[in-house]
């Protein structure tokens, strides 16, 4: 990302807070549509992917902008 124009305020949180939840929802989502049971997944796994969403975004929401230059 950084190769084509990422800015780390953008990037870090994404790759850092997206990636998990991401890796987490492709690992929990094919057994739960073959059927098969994933109750023994508990509400505090849950409630910790919410969290760690609502980190990213208030972390891209509002990260330290740049004070404009003063001609």
């Amino acid at each position: 990302a950084f190769n084509y124009g990422g800015r780390p305020i953008y990037v870090m949180p994404l790759v850092f807070g997206g990636a998990p939840i991401i890796n987490t929802i492709t690992s929990v989502l094919p057994p739960a549509l073959r059927g098969q049971d994933i109750s023994d997944i508990g509400p505090w796994f849950y409630l910790s992917l919410l969290l760690v969403a609502a980190g990213a975004v208030i972390v891209l929401l509002f990260a330290p902008r740049p004070r404009p230059v003063p001609h």
